[in-house]
């Protein structure tokens, strides 16, 4: 296990119990100098580990300009660490459901920025092991990101479902109830 102030990294051993995967949650700070250390102590996280992998969190950083809206344009792929980082290990945006973008200023009009900046990665060990994976952007409630669900079992052909506030307002009920047990509220 691998635990620090930006990631949190464990093996799970599921079916079948002789082929354990890596998690690897990310935070990755906010500040471009101390992201490229944070893609360094990833890689070598990944490098130490050399099954399937998964990662997934704020990577506070986008891949292309189809994942910015508002604010300064993105810079050129070629000179992004988090492109690097992607590519030389070899690792594959899962893709997903839902909103476009996990994240928001809150700010109005033109002062709106938007920004795909929470993901899930994986090498290709780990998609062959779970093939309908799938990542879902759920509603942001609290926060300035939406939060993300993943699911290695997915039966693609049903999503989207429709929405359903009736539904919707007893799982927010149920959140509310498990957010104390959790210390967080």
């Amino acid at each position: 296990m691998v635990l620090n102030s930006h990631q949190i990294s464990f093996l799970v051993y599921s079916n079948p119990a002789s082929s354990p995967w890596l998690v690897s949650c990310a935070h990755a700070p906010s500040t471009g100098a101390d992201r490229s250390s944070f893609w360094s102590l990833l890689e070598s996280t990944g490098n130490r580990f050399q099954g399937p992998w998964i990662l997934i969190g704020d990577f506070n950083a986008i891949l292309s300009s189809a994942e910015k809206k508002g604010g300064r344009n993105f810079g050129s792929p070629s000179h992004n660490s988090f492109v690097d980082f992607v590519h030389s290990n070899g690792l594959v945006d899962l893709g997903y459901v839902g909103n476009p973008f996990t994240w928001n200023n809150n700010r109005q009009g033109t002062h709106n920025i938007k920004e795909r900046l929470d993901r899930g990665l994986s090498n290709h060990n780990w998609i062959l092991l779970f093939l309908n994976a799938l990542i879902t952007h759920l509603p942001a409630i609290a926060s300035d990101h939406n939060p993300l669900l993943l699911s290695t079992n997915n039966n693609r052909p049903n999503l989207p479902k429709p929405f359903n506030l009736r539904n919707f307002g007893r799982g927010i009920s149920r959140a509310m109830q498990l957010l104390p047990k959790l210390g967080l509220l």
